[in-house]
């Protein structure tokens, strides 16, 4: 046990000094990280961003980025959205999950609240589950109707658009002008997934779902994982899964035979491009394989 705090404690003395310093450690070596193509045609996602650097675009690139705790904190994904919204356009926050509702944490930069108390919370590796989950992994039920709040924090990050993932369906509930916050009605019973923002700009949109302790077959839990992921419109599915498998009997064939996970959505006009990236390590010997 005193190993492992002395651990944890260098890590985040380690992290700290990155914040502080932004500068990288000698230990770590950037040589090693790098991307591997496989022979895949990325030029539809390249010519994409390409045309967001010219002035006259009003497209939005679409990225969709499906993890575990690493992902579901957003501690990465913020500074990737932030990073990559400068250089291609702000086109809004994204996915908004209820992840407190659902009695969980989530990102500091937005916020989902509700008047109501009485909430049955589903997450993904909580089981049994009171109630399904969607899309996202998890479910805040109320027991009674009420209403939640969603809130982006960032500036920048209005909604224009919106659409609601619940059990009673997908649908639009954009408000009649671009707002700082939204309010939804929530019927008894129904199961609440998450909130698609934009901010109705062009640019680039960077969704992220995330949960603690997944794995690649907890994903698979959720029927029609893969197919429901075509309400986001992604141009590029990322995934940052392998560290809780490292911590189970599953192997690499066994990952390698879930088709699920990177089957194409069914209604995408584009087959999105994706991406795998495997787990953070201070000496990464992995590489980042499409």
């Amino acid at each position: 046990m005193k190993r492992l705090f002395m651990a944890v404690a260098a890590l985040m003395a380690t992290l700290m000094a990155v914040m502080a310093q932004d500068s990288v450690p000698a230990f770590i070596n950037l040589k090693a990280n790098r991307i591997e193509m496989n022979g895949a045609d990325w030029s539809a996602l390249r010519n994409k961003l390409q045309a967001r650097l010219n002035p006259g675009d009003t497209s939005v690139v679409r990225v969709l980025h499906i993890g575990d705790s690493h992902i579901q904190a957003e501690m990465v994904t913020n500074e990737l959205r932030r990073l990559l919204q400068q250089r291609y356009g702000n086109a809004g926050r994204g996915l908004l999950m209820p992840l407190r509702l659902a009695g969980t944490n989530q990102s500091h930069d937005f916020a989902v609240t509700s008047p109501s108390k009485d909430f049955r919370q589903t997450r993904l590796l909580k089981l049994p589950w009171p109630v399904r989950p969607g899309l996202t992994g998890i479910a805040a039920t109320p027991n009674n109707a009420t209403t939640v709040t969603w809130k982006p924090l960032r500036p920048g990050h209005t909604i224009a658009h919106a659409t609601l993932l619940t059990s009673a369906g997908v649908r639009d509930v954009s408000p009649a002008a671009p707002a700082d916050s939204l309010v939804t009605p929530v019927a008894a019973d129904e199961a609440v997934y998450g909130l698609i923002t934009d901010n109705g700009q062009p640019g680039l949109l960077y969704s992220a779902i995330g949960n603690n302790g997944a794995c690649f077959n907890d994903y698979l839990l959720i029927p029609r994982f893969a197919q429901q992921t075509a309400v986001f419109r992604p141009d590029l599915i990322v995934l940052s899964m392998g560290t809780n498998e490292a911590f189970s009997m599953m192997t690499d064939d066994d990952i390698r035979t879930c088709p699920t996970t990177t089957s194409t959505p069914p209604s995408s006009t584009s087959p999105p491009s994706s991406a795998s990236v495997p787990p953070p390590s201070p000496s990464p010997s992995g590489t980042s394989t499409p």
